[in-house]
């Protein structure tokens, strides 16, 4: 048997007028010498070849991985997946990358957006790789802030030290450490999802542009505080959330954190004051929110809650009543698995009653008012 057609059939060639290689920045122009397409089959194996007759440069494409399209009657098209991803293993800081990137996606946000640091390597990767009209996903970011009345919290809180009030723990005396102990519970921001109708007010934010901040930007973060009360209540420390958002070419998403939105991994964050300060509804409060990084990857947070004279001669008066804190963000409380105010307990249906106008009820008031003083008494006990 000839063997000479077998062998035909594992390699074929084709004269083409130009080859050009789409995947060099900018396009190759298209060459003006001939090329050569050779086809071949061996051990399986399926390749496609362009070789060029001035050039000894080989395009060659494995057909089980690339596609062929037919543009037009004379142009084709060979599109390969040509598996040059790569993996590379290393700090941001450290490693090298062999260009630029136009895309820069991570997970950079901790609790308060900026805890475990991660936002300062966010922005070296940015500096180092990333192409001058690159994307970062996420984009930027804002930490939302609003004072907050919780009675049930804070008695919590200050129940923990009770048990340092006790004189005789087995012959020892706790009370010399009650003071510190107080202070070092009231030192932890609480880590859960709240009502968000224990707000005081609306919420203000701090935007941070993760496009334009610098590294050294992320060490001390200060922010001034200035709400207008809605109720009148006692303010217990400041609520704190954060959402970041991911501003595409044509379409632009928000990721959330907020209190009544469904919950993420982050919950909220607040910060309670020790001492609680009074407010009326319209009264303006004031104050600062004051963020130190440290060793820890994480901020020492310093929070001053001031409520200004409220009514007449406001304006010529000062300071009423002002409460600070010291928080360290790298040991919160986390109080996930405590009862979550929201969303709240929904009452029973009450059976359906027949209406009744506001005249019909008050007529009926009266009526039995009337009954009530022309009825006399039957004894003096039930006058009495």
């Amino acid at each position: 048997m000839d063997a000479s057609p077998l062998k035909k059939l594992e390699q074929l060639e084709f004269s083409l007028d130009s080859v050009t290689d789409l995947s060099s920045s900018p396009p190759a122009s298209p060459s003006s010498s001939p090329a050569v397409a050779t086809f071949s089959c061996v051990d399986g194996v399926t390749e496609l070849r362009f070789l060029q007759s001035d050039s000894t440069h080989c395009f060659t494409f494995d057909l089980a991985s690339a596609q062929l399209f037919k543009l037009g009657t004379v142009q084709f098209i060979c599109v390969s997946d040509d598996n040059s991803e790569e993996v590379i293993k290393g700090k941001v800081e450290d490693i090298e990358l062999p260009e630029k990137a136009d895309v820069l996606i991570s997970e950079p946000m901790g609790t308060l957006l900026v805890n475990e640091r991660m936002l300062e390597s966010y922005v070296i990767a940015r500096d180092r790789f990333m192409s001058p009209n690159g994307k970062m996903f996420p984009t930027a970011g804002r930490i939302h802030m609003a004072p907050f009345s919780d009675e049930f919290l804070f008695i919590e809180m200050a129940n923990k030290a009770l048990f340092w009030q006790q004189q005789n723990y087995y012959g020892v005396d706790l009370t010399p450490l009650f003071g510190s102990a107080h202070q070092g519970y009231f030192s932890q921001p609480v880590v859960d999802a709240f009502d968000p109708r224990l707000l005081v007010s609306p919420p203000t934010f701090h935007t941070i542009d993760f496009t334009q901040m610098k590294e050294e930007d992320f060490y001390e973060i200060d922010i001034p505080l200035k709400f207008t009360s809605s109720v009148c209540t006692r303010v217990h420390g400041l609520a704190c959330w954060f959402d970041v958002l991911f501003d595409g070419s044509t379409v632009q998403r928000w990721l959330t954190t907020a209190p009544g939105a469904p919950t993420t991994h982050w919950y909220q964050i607040r910060c309670v004051l020790a001492q609680p300060i009074y407010v009326m509804a319209g009264q303006e409060i004031t104050g600062r929110l004051h963020l130190v990084a440290h060793s820890a990857q994480s901020y020492t947070i310093d929070l001053t809650l001031s409520a200004k004279m409220w009514g007449p001669g406001a304006s010529q008066g000062g300071i009423l009543q002002s409460s600070t804190g010291k928080f360290d963000l790298k040991e919160p409380y986390y109080r996930m698995s405590q009862p979550q105010a929201y969303p709240a307990a929904q009452e029973p249906p009450l059976p359906p009653q027949p209406q009744l106008n506001p005249q019909d009820i008050q007529i009926q008031s009266d009526d039995f008012e009337e009954e009530l003083l022309q009825k006399p008494a039957q004894n003096a006990s039930t006058q009495l």
